[in-house]
């Protein structure tokens, strides 16, 4: 999934303060919210194929990603 769609993806995800999710997610996408929302936490909670479910709950605001 391309950054910006992924970016979307977690808009989505987490609206109308949903604050818990669980998501599946490649690495990269799991580095990326970690980079999104270093406050999060993300505990894994299975695999399948080349993606791993995560337990996700965002802590705190959104890192800022432009000015």
């Amino acid at each position: 999934m391309k950054e910006q769609k992924f970016q979307q993806f977690l808009i989505e995800s987490f609206r109308d303060g949903v604050c818990k999710r669980e998501l599946r997610l490649s690495s990269k996408e799991a580095e990326w919210l970690r980079l999104y929302y270093p406050q999060a936490s993300l505990v894994k909670t299975g695999t399948q194929q080349q993606k791993t479910w995560y337990e996700v709950r965002l802590n705190h605001g959104r890192k800022k990603t432009t000015p």
